[in-house]
């Protein structure tokens, strides 16, 4: 198609899109909110094909599309991926340390690891699309159109998708931390530096206390031989072990006498028995506890007297901890 119909940014209303103001550069793809065709208001995308065409497709058009049966043969050849860019970053800091917490969305087909940040209903906040509703979007790459058996005969195109990201849990957070490194900006004038507790932060934080301040802290488990100091500085009863609270220890401390611990449970009970069964498993239910080694927490701490360590203590929800297998930050401090 040469022409569709378009909502662009700061224009009030639609107006009539040409393809030549796009291979011109007079308008962006990133400032279209919303293209369709002229004839039948099917969803309309740009397409950038290899042999360096640019032009307005809808894959499907809607039944009786006279546009769709001038270009049926053309889509039949057309390999179509999509491609992911996002054109800015929005961190939801309220929701992550203010949103309530949920029990565990539990689902055998979908795999929930820390590389896709889920929905409330478990789904990518990808989701479903209005060229695709009902759909999930896996990710980078995905085939719009698939038939293995025609696949070298193809005409490959791609669909740039412009988005922004959000995000709005500890773990998309600390992803974005580190790739940018301790310059990220917290959208409040202060830096990631500023936030999170490594082992630069932790030598102020022995002499002054975290205070009343939100921090990211990065922690690993206490390993069993640390139980018996945990009981003598009375953060356990001789005996028992089933408690709602995870006692956590700071990743940098080389000797348990200078650790700094973190008590931290979740709001949701059931959220917190997955949590638990995370960080150390269940023999009783036969679960492993996860082979990830650092917990990040974002969050307020309050301060727990103690006559040995620093403790500290803080009631979570689900968005606010995530488990990571390292945690180097780009960057200086």
């Amino acid at each position: 198609m040469e022409y569709v119909y378009a909502q662009i940014k700061g224009e009030a209303e639609p107006c009539f899109l040409n393809i030549e103001t796009i291979r011109q550069g007079k308008v962006l793809e990133k400032d279209i909110i919303k293209m369709w065709c002229t004839n039948c208001g099917a969803p309309a995308h740009v397409y950038h094909h290899e042999s360096g065409l640019v032009s307005f497709r809808s894959i499907p058009h809607r039944d009786g599309c006279p546009t769709q049966s001038k270009e049926w043969e053309q889509d039949e050849r057309l390999l179509v991926k999509q491609k992911r860019i996002y054109t800015d970053t929005v961190l939801n800091r309220e929701l992550i340390l203010y949103g309530n917490d949920r029990a565990p969305v539990v689902n055998p087909d979908i795999d929930y690891s820390d590389d896709e940040e889920k929905g409330e209903d478990g789904n990518s906040v990808e989701g479903n699309t209005e060229e695709n509703p009902g759909a999930i979007v896996p990710g980078d790459n995905n085939l719009i159109m698939y038939d293995p058996d025609q696949l070298e005969k193809r005409e490959l195109a791609i669909w740039y998708r412009f988005k922004t990201k959000i995000l709005s849990c500890i773990k998309s957070l600390f992803r974005e931390i580190m790739s940018v490194g301790y310059s990220f900006n917290m959208g409040d004038g202060k830096t990631a530096a500023d936030y999170v507790l490594d082992n630069i932060a932790l030598h102020e934080v022995r002499r002054t206390g975290i205070g009343k301040k939100e921090v990211i802290a990065i922690a690993k488990r206490c390993a069993p031989e640390d139980m018996a100091y945990l009981r003598k500085i009375g953060l356990l009863s001789p005996g028992k072990h089933n408690l709602d609270y995870i006692i956590l220890k700071d990743a940098y401390s080389t000797n348990i006498e200078n650790a700094i611990f973190f008590k931290v449970k979740c709001k949701n009970q059931a959220q917190n028995e997955h949590f638990k069964n995370l960080i150390m498993g269940s023999k009783k239910n036969s679960i492993n506890k996860d082979n990830r080694k650092f917990i990040v927490i974002y969050s307020f701490f309050e301060q727990e007297p103690n006559d040995y360590n620093q403790v500290y203590v803080a009631e979570i929800t689900f968005r606010q901890y995530g488990l990571f297998s390292n945690v180097d930050i780009g960057g200086k401090r």
